[in-house]
């Protein structure tokens, strides 16, 4: 199997290998490959699975070739992973030593050998070793290959000058499927990442489902649906869905994140259960799956859009304009516009609930329900006309609101989300690019900054302090289509693929060097799914 595309990608010590279904992540560290299993709010240093070593005659074997669905080491020995929770290791030769740290074994002719769970999981993580006959053990790593093959001939194929980092993408949306043990029934879910994130984020299924629509619909679609599986009766939807639960309000936060938040005293876990959400961008996704042409998806979950925009308005609301309740819920959770108050009514949240009204007037429209596409247009003219009456004409910008109706300082990258609105003043237009161009407060080398270079609170390297996110700066080039400034918006598109392209998938990058940021996650959902739709989308601009 092809392994030229993932040379670049996998190194085995900061980015490491794993196949789809599998909940296992292999690295290196010196001569030993170290597993991880990879569990919902459980760091990687608490789920060692094992250490192996393989040698011949006492030297170690090396990796001598990273494919998409195994390791081939230096002896020729092939290791894979299995859904199943196994390492496999086939191909190895007789007199090779395979040692863990609970056993040292000695392979002879035809031999293999696994590492499975013990009967101790998941209180002990560790791999038990044994040796099978190599044709039992042939069946599963040719099963993984079998899968991963026919993943990779769905890779979507864009102009040639971004093919070798769409298959990088691919590759990692294949191998972030997994099976979650969710409530009632098990769902397949292309989670954010193994590293951090095995679970699904409801904001995050809308951005990984873009980039699915290209080549499996659908999975994308089934990314939608998990996203609404558990929606309340008020039209809430959960912020994270993961094995055994949700994560639906500030009673469901693990340990970990009730102190964080307590040590930053927020407001919003004064005694009460907050909800927890995600910007509601549902209507986006089930419109763009739409227009890749699967049946039936707006039918489907029209009806969940429609309650969950209502929910926004009606217990999501301070002095008639939607909050955040939590920063959590705003996806942007170390954004300083929550420095001073949890609960705030950012210009972001309001743009996507008028994109998402518009988007249902047009559907209500195409079904002849003329009287309900009125009302939503005139709720989206409504939150306009509210959003526009906050413009600051001194710093030209939108600046987010406390819940007092205190304008908040930080110059970040939600006040250019108004560019979503297609009935925005003009003058407001074209200073909001002014802020992305040459000498404006966002323009970076690589764009977009989620906070303003010139703004006391600008970091390069802290998560939503200042790195390039691909999801935030997407939204913005969608809002520059949508006003006619298609070349900034090709611009920033090609930026955003040249980090990709150069170091991957990651979650977050500098804006200056265009390098990942150190505490940026690797192989990221949202970054392959959205850095796809840019290049399919550009490719048939071409």
């Amino acid at each position: 199997m092809d392994t030229t595309f993932l040379d670049c990608l996998v190194d085995l010590r900061s980015v490491p290998f794993t196949t789809i279904g599998s909940r296992l992540l292999v690295y290196r560290d010196e001569a030993d490959l170290v597993v991880y299993e990879s569990a919902y709010e459980r760091p990687e240093e608490a789920s060692t699975a094992a250490r192996i070593r393989l040698a011949d005659d006492g030297e170690p074997a090396t990796v001598r070739a990273v494919t998409p669905a195994e390791l081939i080491m230096s002896n020729g020995a092939s290791l894979t992973l299995t859904p199943a929770g196994s390492v496999v290791l086939t191909h190895l030769p007789a007199g090779c030593t395979v040692s863990t740290e609970q056993a040292s074994l000695v392979t002879r002719p035809g031999d293999a050998v696994v590492l499975e769970r013990g009967g101790g999981w998941p209180a002990d993580p560790g791999l038990n070793a044994h040796l099978a006959p190599e044709p039992e053990l042939a069946e599963a790593r040719d099963a993984v290959v079998e899968r991963t093959r026919s993943w990779m001939a769905r890779c979507p194929r864009p102009h040639e000058r971004w093919q070798e980092m769409v298959r990088q993408c691919w590759w990692t949306l294949g191998v972030n499927t997994v099976v979650l043990e969710t409530p009632g029934a098990p769902a397949t879910a292309v989670v954010p990442s193994k590293i951090g994130y095995l679970g699904a984020w409801q904001w995050d299924s809308y951005f990984i489902a873009l980039g699915l629509a290209w080549g499996d619909p659908q999975l994308a679609a089934e990314q939608l649906q998990l996203a609404v599986r558990y929606q309340r009766s008020d039209g809430q939807l959960p912020d994270v869905t993961h094995d055994g639960g949700v994560l639906a309000s500030s009673a469901d936060l693990p340990p970990a994140d009730l102190a964080r938040l307590r040590e930053l005293a927020s407001p919003s876990l004064d005694g009460q259960e907050v909800p927890l959400t995600k910007p509601p961008l549902l209507a986006l996704a089930v419109d763009a799956l739409a227009s890749h042409g699967h049946a039936g998806v707006r039918q489907k979950l029209g009806e969940a859009v429609r309650s969950n925009l209502r929910w926004w308005y009606e217990h999501s609301s301070r002095q008639g304009l939607p909050c955040y309740l939590h920063p959590y819920s705003s996806g942007l959770d170390d954004s300083p516009v929550f420095d001073d108050d949890a609960l705030v009514a950012s210009p972001d949240l309001a743009s996507y609930l008028i994109a998402s009204e518009l988007t249902v007037a047009r559907w209500e429209r195409e079904d002849g329900a003329e009287a309900e596409a009125h009302q939503a247009e005139a709720r989206a003219q409504r939150l306009t006309d509210q959003l526009v009456a906050r413009w600051d004409p001194h710093r030209k910008m939108f600046p987010a609101q406390a819940e007092d109706g205190r304008d908040l300082a930080p110059a970040t990258v939600v006040s250019l989300m108004p560019l979503l609105v297609p009935q925005l003043p003009q003058d407001m237009v074209e200073a909001l690019v002014r802020d992305l161009t040459e000498g404006g407060r966002f323009a970076t080398r690589y764009r977009i900054p989620t906070v303003a270079i010139d703004d006391p609170s600008f970091s390069r390297t802290r998560m939503w302090r200042g790195p390039v996110w691909v999801n935030t700066s997407w939204l913005v080039c969608q809002g520059l289509r949508r006003h006619g400034y298609l070349d900034l918006a090709r611009q920033i598109e090609d930026e955003l693929l040249a980090l990709v392209a150069s170091a991957g998938p990651c979650e977050y990058f500098t804006p200056d060097t265009g390098q990942r940021a150190d505490s940026a996650t690797v192989l990221f959902g949202w970054s392959a799914a959205l850095a796809i739709d840019i290049a399919m989308r550009r490719s048939q601009e071409a």
